[in-house]
């Protein structure tokens, strides 16, 4: 047996028969079909995520900026002096921003009342004074000279001046009030006349509470 031999083709001559070779495209068309049931796979999109305040994340949020079922419960509301409603009051007793000035906190305090206790005091007095009620005037003497110290003890707010002025006003208040108690009227009066000279400033001080 003779044998030849090609590059990528081997003949052999065999008494006269020869060998057939088989062609790449016979091959690949022997190949057996697909199967039927191979699964065919399918290819889902998720959705963007987002996240709210409170760190839970979803698809979308709802109309108050958070997942569905995750909105944050609502503190009850308070209203302050000043009828502004909030969560929660601060030390003062109103809500975080609307605290009333100093001059606001005088006149809604004390401070206002002992000096409308002071005038209420000179009116008795001079009711009393008209009526020669000598006893009642020793007994408002002494209510005014109470209501004085009281309020010469809770000035008002405003400048170095205003302070000092008002507290001058009410230091001759108590003075006129001792006098009246010991029964000395011109004493009394004296000292009721040197409360003229402060009482411009202390009536610009005090009309802010009824301004």
């Amino acid at each position: 047996m003779k044998r030849i031999w090609i590059p990528g083709v081997i003949l052999a001559a065999l008494a006269g028969g020869t060998v057939a070779c088989s062609s790449p495209a016979s091959r690949a068309s022997a190949a057996p079909p697909a199967s039927p049931s191979t699964a065919v796979a399918v290819v889902t999109t998720q959705a963007p995520q987002v996240t709210d305040p409170n760190g839970v994340t979803c698809p979308v949020l709802d109309g108050l900026g958070y997942c569905p079922g995750d909105d944050p419960t609502q503190a009850p509301q308070v209203t302050d002096p000043n009828g502004v409603t909030c969560d929660t009051l601060d030390s003062l007793g109103y809500c975080p921003g609307d605290d009333p000035t100093p001059m606001q906190q005088w006149c809604n305090g004390n401070g206002y009342s002992d000096y409308q206790n002071v005038q209420s005091d000179l009116t008795q007095m001079g009711t009393d004074a008209g009526n020669n009620d000598l006893l009642s005037v020793e007994q408002d003497g002494a209510q005014l000279a109470q209501d004085a110290k009281n309020a010469f003890e809770d000035l008002p707010p405003g400048s170095k001046h205003q302070k000092f002025y008002y507290g001058m006003y009410m230091s001759y208040m108590l003075i006129a009030g001792l006098k009246a108690v010991n029964g000395d009227v011109a004493g009394t009066d004296s000292a009721l006349s040197s409360t003229d000279q402060f009482k411009s400033t202390v009536l610009g001080l005090v009309n802010q509470c009824t301004g």
